[in-house]
């Protein structure tokens, strides 16, 4: 399969922490970047991060406390489109520790 017929239907990130410092910063990088509105989810509580009349996609910051794993999921609900936005533009962070944590193709 040529990743130019590639259809993204569901991205996620795992990042490796959950100061909300971190987050606001990666929903900021985020906004000027790729116009990503952002929400941050935590015990079912959702705060507006990043809100724009005009906006390309949309990122959701969920925060994990587990006995396996504490960090944040990051998810796209427009993740086809986010994944062409990142194939012409490609991602440029500096958070250590970050990884895909799933993607479904469709």
């Amino acid at each position: 399969m040529s990743n130019e017929n590639i259809k993204v239907d569901f991205l996620r990130f795992n990042l490796q922490f959950i100061d909300k410092s971190k987050i606001q910063e990666v929903a900021d990088y985020l906004s000027k970047k790729y116009s990503c509105n952002s929400v941050f989810i935590d015990q079912k509580k959702t705060y507006s991060l990043i809100e724009k009349p005009r906006f390309s996609c949309k990122a959701k910051f969920l925060t994990s406390h587990t006995k396996y794993w504490i960090g944040t999921r990051l998810e796209f609900s427009h993740a086809s489109k986010f994944y062409q936005m990142i194939k012409e533009n490609p991602l440029n962070w500096d958070f250590d520790n970050t990884n895909l944590g799933r993607i479904d193709l469709y």
